[in-house]
């Protein structure tokens, strides 16, 4: 019986540790797995409705796909969706995500549709003849996904008046032996066909391009766009536009993602490892903010391995954008291996806070109140931050494209501050678990050797950062 710092350590590794050395995939994977087994059997409807999903999960073969599936970010953002209607499922949702993106939607259905883009995929890639209707529904975003591929179809409106995306919007997928054919329950006939052996050829072999020549479109509420994630290396990580409020301004917001991701690349290759086990997508927004601000990244707990960064533009037509946001992308990371975390820890019954859901007083440097569990995850989130800030000062911020015209000793002496701040609000507000006693001494293990290395880089005076104005974007 592994020790409750055995158990700690090996789920809080060191910012930058070997991915293999903490595994979390597989037993977040497990973790998915009894929770589907949960949701089944709660719900006769979802049985019927994924069977090649549910042979998939539940047999003894294709362990590698199995894996794949169920810690697909559309997978478990599908478990968290049924569970708002799966008494079984609540509690975790409760646990762990709660609250969230999926909790601030009015029109949730809870219904199997969330689970139809994955089932289709595996339809798709089935030899076998599938002749039959299907029912999916597109995300908060309007994109249903060709599941186990980066394509997406998103789904906009075609009234004048509204260009909207179309979110949680039912479709009908209606396959016979030669084409696929997507349907919206309002309109008379189908707004994309497609050849089924082209659909196939789509998932199983990915393409960088397509010939979509001989795929149809037809009239009715729904204007169907192709998009494709772009790669980004090799491990695996890719770019996903979503939301660009000016079109014009796409090429230069890919190319911030893109610069970020090769940056922490050259400078903090460890983290980097990290980055490529368990972040699968980093989607790009253009949000209008109605106050100044910069680049800023956000991820949500029901969709871990999916993290977003936001590009706001200024009135000349320039991406606001602080030079030291490529630690935004350690801090998205760390959220995501504790969002596994804290499934695993529920599949074991582990508790790490036990009032977790009570809010602290109003913290000045947040400007408001934070769930307990929430000021929890705090000091293991911002280690990652400080240490690719340290990363990056240490290999003299190899490759980035713009002047570093703010002072990262600076940053890094107020996540210092924010991460000492947490260790004490933990101290005086939460109610820790033996286990979450072990934990928190893990983090402040981490945080004395990041003191100390802190130190070290920041003993001898340091040049002044080099001073000038961001190199012009491409596009912007």
């Amino acid at each position: 019986m592994p020790t409750l710092r055995a158990i700690v350590d090996r789920m809080f590794t060191h910012p930058g540790g070997p991915p293999e050395k903490s595994d979390l995939i597989a037993p977040a994977a497990k973790a998915h797995r009894h929770l589907f087994q949960r949701e089944c059997q709660n719900n006769s409807q979802l049985c019927a409705a994924v069977p090649l999903l549910r042979k998939r999960i539940h047999g003894r073969i294709d362990c590698r796909l199995r894996k794949q599936l169920l810690c697909h970010p559309g997978f478990v953002e599908a478990l968290h969706r049924l569970s708002l209607s799966c008494p079984q499922t609540q509690a975790w949702h409760a646990a762990v995500a709660s609250p969230s993106m999926i909790d601030s939607v009015v029109d949730v259905r809870h219904d199997c549709r969330c689970l139809g883009a994955i089932e289709l995929a595996l339809r798709i890639l089935d030899r076998s003849d599938w002749d039959q209707t299907l029912p999916i529904s597109s995300d908060l975003f309007g994109r249903v996904p060709f599941a186990l591929c980066d394509w997406t179809v998103t789904l906009r409106s075609t009234v004048p008046s509204d260009d909207s995306v179309l979110a949680e919007e039912p479709v009908d997928v209606r396959a016979d032996r030669n084409w696929i054919r997507w349907q919206w329950s309002g309109d008379d006939g189908p707004f994309l066909s497609m050849p089924r052996d082209a659909c196939r050829s789509l998932i199983a072999d990915n393409p960088g391009c397509l010939d979509v020549s001989d795929w149809s479109y037809g009239s009715g509420r729904i204007a169907p766009h192709l998009g494709r994630a772009v790669p980004l290396c090799q491990q695996g990580v890719r770019y996903e536009r979503v939301h660009i409020a000016d079109a014009a301004h796409a090429g230069g917001i890919e190319f911030v993602i893109r610069a970020l991701h090769d940056a922490l690349h050259n400078n903090s290759p460890s983290i980097h490892r990290e980055l490529c086990a368990y972040i699968s997508t980093i989607r790009g927004f253009e949000l209008r903010l109605p106050t100044a601000g910069t680049v800023q990244s956000f991820s949500d707990p029901s969709s871990p391995g999916v993290m977003s960064v936001n590009v706001p533009y200024d009135d000349r037509d320039e991406p606001r954008i602080s030079p030291l946001c490529f630690t935004w992308l350690a801090h998205e990371l760390a959220h995501t291996k504790f969002y596994m975390i804290n499934d695993i820890a529920f599949d074991h019954g582990w508790v790490f806070v036990r009032n977790g859901a009570e809010m602290t007083d109003v913290i000045p440097r947040y400007a408001r109140r934070l769930p307990i569990r929430t000021l929890f995850q705090v000091p293991y989130t911002h280690l990652y931050e400080w240490e690719s800030l340290m990363d990056f000062l240490e290999a003299d911020f190899a490759g980035l494209p713009w002047a570093i015209d703010e002072d990262p000793q600076a940053c890094g002496e107020d996540l210092k501050c924010e991460i000492e701040e947490a260790l004490s609000l933990t101290d005086e507000f939460a109610s820790l678990t033996p286990l979450g006693a072990a934990a928190f001494s893990r983090f402040e293990e981490l945080f004395t050797h990041a003191r100390s290395r802190w130190r070290r880089l920041t003993a001898t005076p340091q040049e002044s950062p080099t001073r000038g104005p961001i190199t012009p974007l491409p596009g912007a």
